[in-house]
């Protein structure tokens, strides 16, 4: 009986995070794969969150593991409360995350190593704190002329959008969502 209960409300918890926006969790920071990724392991299981409102280098762009490095100090190992602000089960969740009480999307601007996502709206505050490490040219902002990440990004799309559009039916690429051939311009999945 205690079994089924506790599983009970355990499943409506996780229907409640999936949908309100407004519940938060809690759980200890396992890894941190990038600037603005981190893995809690909350019950026995790893769930990944995408930092909300803001957007770190890529792997192999400038100033990417200064970017994971600073939010590894803020969060790894610590234990954190997330707030979710979009889940997808394709995609990781975005939330808003909070390590030993210090807001990480905004230490991260603060700190020069993360750019303000342009996808989400942010709000103002974040826009003047990215604004802030600009002016005193704080960690990425350090470099020259900083590449954003999603125009670091983009030149792998045309690469693969290229080959793709003068590939053959036989060739197979892959992408996070499986195998699949370009067969007039199109995706098709499966190979």
């Amino acid at each position: 009986m205690l079994t089924r209960l506790s599983s009970s409300v355990t499943n409506t918890l996780g229907i409640l995070l999936l949908f309100s926006p407004l519940i938060a969790s809690a759980g200890k920071v396992a890894s941190v794969p990038d600037g603005n990724t981190v893995v809690f392991l909350n019950a026995d299981e790893q769930i990944t969150v995408r930092v909300a409102y803001i957007d770190a280098p890529e792997k192999g762009q400038a100033f990417s593991a200064p970017s994971r490095q600073s939010l590894t100090k803020l969060c790894l190992g610590k234990d954190a409360v997330y707030k979710m602000v979009r889940s997808n089960d394709s995609l990781p969740a975005v939330a808003v995350v909070t390590c030993d009480g210090v807001d990480v999307g905004r230490a991260q601007l603060e700190r020069g190593m993360a750019w303000v996502d342009i996808k989400q709206k942010a709000q103002s505050d974040l826009i003047a704190l990215e604004a802030g490490a600009r002016q005193v040219r704080r960690g990425l902002w350090a470099d020259e002329k900083p590449v954003p990440p999603w125009e670091f990004r983009r030149p792998l799309r045309r690469t693969k959008a290229s080959l793709a559009s003068r590939s053959d039916e036989a060739i197979c690429f892959v992408d996070r969502r499986g195998e699949y051939r370009v067969i007039n311009g199109a995706r098709r999945y499966g190979c």
